[in-house]
């Protein structure tokens, strides 16, 4: 359930929901794997993926231009519906290579499932990131403006069977 978002339409985006993880030692920089984020009042979900052991990028963010991270938009244009529970559903098969699968599905829009990479090739395991973030930081017009930007979770059910990879 989210409260509506405020400011510009360049600077209504932020994240809702991430799987991340923790850099691994000799990396710079790490980015969530897979956000759920609202941008313009519409969700867009991103998946980002590297097969390297060690992920090439720097502090300027995901992708960077000779970084080694790939990436791709798995939902977008899903309209937010405001004040309203909606439902989420995430399958993964967790692999930064070929063998990995992904499908997510917000209300009635479905990805359908994605074959390949999805995840980093790192040896610290994922977790899980509740909650309204924005990378790059608030806004003076949002900050002034007084008006929350809220998310609200319930019913959660996380199955496992091997995220942790040996």
């Amino acid at each position: 359930n989210v409260k509506e978002d405020v400011g510009s339409p360049s600077e209504r985006w932020h994240m809702v929901f991430q799987i991340h993880e923790y850099k691994d030692f000799g990396e710079v920089w790490r980015c969530p794997p897979l956000a759920i984020e609202i941008v313009n009042k519409e969700f867009r979900v991103f998946n980002r993926w590297d097969v390297e052991k060690i992920t090439k990028t720097d502090k300027n963010g995901c992708l960077a231009p000779n970084g080694s991270i790939q990436a791709k938009t798995v939902l977008k244009n899903v309209p937010v519906n405001y004040d309203q529970w909606q439902h989420v559903s995430i399958e993964m098969k967790v692999s930064p290579f070929d063998d990995g699968e992904l499908n997510v599905k917000i209300a009635d829009a479905n990805s359908g499932v994605l074959k390949g990479g999805n995840f980093y090739n790192d040896r610290n395991p994922p977790f899980l990131k509740f909650g309204v973030y924005k990378p790059e930081g608030w806004s003076q017009s949002e900050i002034n403006s007084n008006k929350p930007i809220c998310a609200h979770y319930k019913n959660f059910n996380l199955k496992s069977t091997a995220l942790i990879k040996p």
